[in-house]
């Protein structure tokens, strides 16, 4: 039986960012497949954000978690300034789905 991950993604937007937020949320989920993620979801109530998605392996969680958290990542760095915190304060989690 094979096994999927579902990668939850949760943090904070600052609230006077939020436009420029949207914008750049945007770009990066629409390039997210590249990275082997389906399924993706983007859920958000009072500037909190949790994003979801399937990745095949767990290698594939673990090494877009660091990508996420890389300032100098030219598609997620530019994240940092719209985060409560920056890209350090995002939570991770992963899910092991069977298929």
């Amino acid at each position: 039986m094979k096994s999927e991950i579902q990668m939850v993604i949760e943090y904070e937007i600052v609230e006077s960012t939020y436009q420029q937020y949207k914008e750049v949320i945007h770009q990066i989920h629409s390039k997210l497949h590249s990275f082997e993620a389906d399924q993706i979801q983007l859920n958000e109530s009072n500037h909190k954000v949790i994003e979801t998605f399937l990745l095949p392996t767990e290698s594939h969680y673990y090494a877009l978690k660091k990508l996420r958290k890389s300032k100098s990542h030219t598609l997620f760095g530019c994240l940092d300034p719209y985060i409560k915190g920056g890209l350090q304060q995002i939570g991770f989690y992963g899910i092991k789905k069977k298929r």
